[in-house]
Order: C-alpha cells, then sequence, then structure tokens
C-alpha cells in the first residue's frame, strides 16, 4: 500500500509539473505575440501569422531572402511593387529546405492564400545538409499544440526529437520574453573594397559540408516537394538566385541546372 501511495504521490506530481511548465509556455507565448509584431520587425514566422489572409508575393529561402524585409526593405518593396509581401525565409544559419517547405505547408493549413512565392534559391542551401538538422529553427515561434503536432507529423523533418525540446524550452528563456518589436530604417554602410580573405572564410561557413552532390540531390528533391506544394495550393513559383560582389556561388551552375530541370517538369 506504502509503494502504491508513493507511486501515486510521484504520478501527481510529475502531471502537476507537465501542467505547469505548459501553462508557463503558453502564457510566455501569449504575452510575446500581443505585441503585434509585424513581418520586418521580427525573425519569426508564425508571429505575424494572420488565418484566411491573402499575399500578392511571398518570399522564401534563408538570409538572402530574409533581407528583403529587414530593415524595412519590407515596405520599400510593398511599395515599389504595389504589392502585399510575406515573408517565409528564415536566417542565421536557422532553417534548411525541409523546414522552409513545412513553413509553406503551415501557413497553407491556415488558409493563407499566396499568388506567387519567391524562392531566393541561393546554393548555400542546397548544399547545406546542417540547415536541415539545426535545433533552433523555431525559437522565435510561439508555441502552439496546433504547430507543435503539424511538425511531429511533418515527414520531412529532421532532428525532430531535439528541435521540438528546444522549441518549447525556448518559450522560457529571456530571449523570447523580451523580444520586441525592432527594425532599423535601413542598411547605409557602404562596401569600400573585396576582402578576399573574408569571402574565403565566408565561403568555409557557407558550405560546411562541401559540395556534396549527395547533400545536393537530397535537398533538390526537397524544391522539388516544395513546388508540388505550392501547385497544390494555386500558387506560382519564382525562382532567383541572389547575386554577389565576389562573382558566382560555388555550385551555380548546378542550381541553373536544377532550375532549368524544374521548368521543364513543372512549368
Amino acid at each position: 500500500m506504502k509503494k502504491k501511495s508513493l507511486l501515486n504521490t510521484v504520478l501527481v506530481a510529475v502531471f502537476l509539473s507537465i501542467g505547469l511548465l505548459v501553462l508557463l509556455v503558453m502564457l510566455s507565448s501569449a504575452i510575446v505575440k500581443g505585441r503585434n509584431f509585424k513581418n520586418y520587425e521580427t525573425e519569426s514566422n508564425t508571429l505575424i501569422l494572420k488565418e484566411n489572409e491573402h499575399y500578392d508575393i511571398a518570399f522564401m529561402g534563408i538570409s538572402h531572402a530574409r533581407n528583403l524585409s529587414r530593415d524595412k526593405n519590407h515596405l520599400r518593396i510593398e511599395k515599389i511593387l504595389h504589392k502585399s509581401v510575406l515573408n517565409l525565409g528564415q536566417g542565421y544559419a536557422n532553417c534548411g529546405v525541409n523546414d522552409q517547405c513545412f513553413y509553406l505547408e503551415y501557413f497553407y493549413s491556415k488558409n493563407v492564400k499566396i499568388d506567387t512565392i519567391i524562392y531566393v534559391l541561393s546554393p548555400p542551401l542546397l548544399y547545406g545538409d546542417y540547415l536541415n538538422k539545426a535545433t533552433r529553427t523555431f525559437d522565435l515561434e510561439p508555441f502552439s499544440f496546433d504547430f507543435f503536432l503539424q511538425y511531429l507529423e511533418f515527414k520531412d523533418g529532421e532532428n525532430k526529437f531535439n528541435r521540438l525540446l528546444q522549441y518549447v524550452s525556448s518559450k522560457l528563456h529571456p530571449k523570447w520574453l523580451f523580444h520586441f518589436p525592432e527594425s532599423s530604417e535601413a542598411k547605409s554602410e557602404k562596401l569600400l573594397k573585396l576582402d578576399t580573405a573574408v569571402v574565403n572564410a565566408g565561403f568555409k561557413m557557407a558550405y560546411l559540408e562541401g559540395e556534396s552532390l549527395e547533400i545536393f540531390t537530397k535537398n533538390s528533391n526537397m524544391v522539388e516537394q516544395t513546388i508540388k506544394v505550392a501547385q497544390a495550393h494555386n500558387s506560382i513559383i519564382i525562382f532567383i538566385i541572389p547575386p554577389a560582389l565576389f562573382g558566382k556561388w560555388k555550385g551555380h551552375n548546378e542550381t541553373i541546372d536544377l532550375c532549368k530541370r524544374m521548368k521543364e517538369k513543372y512549368n
């Protein structure tokens, strides 16, 4: 009887602890989400999510896509194009092609309509398997059971356990609790000269796993899956490769070939 009573006490304590944790996570998420972020004021995607919205254009990709919203570039692009813009790009080496596809699927599940997707197809994205395994992808996403369960069911997600554990625990971190809308007016710095040593160091960071054909093929298949998802929701998808002052990215020609194949196959 004593053992049974002790077990019951332990179970009650465990359930109460889990309940308290969930309550704190949801409370912190509600507080941060209540700060009414705009797309250019945060690196998060779902903090700005509104169901049943319509966008003329959505950007996808890594930092090269996110830069189109940072420093109020978002507002400039909307003004120039006279189009409504959504940016799903994720920088800081936190997101690969797999989770870019998940974000798109998640927004579609919220009845978000997108006319045209502009996928900034940076070659480092296609050669970076480490991006698909990053654990901090969802650090700035508010917690919701819906998001958690959809990602749990996402068949192409990698390193799921660590990523979801980080997703939940990050909601109790000061970085999350003190996340407020923030954006500079513009980037005004100018590059005075091209430093080859810095460029080479940047290449090493961007291509941590080299130029692996296996990784490129794997990520190319995920790009193709993204095309299918987009077309299933009546979105046009356009690929662009970002320019660089140092010339062409490593893997530029292979990326061009991929785009040509996708054009022939999916128009």
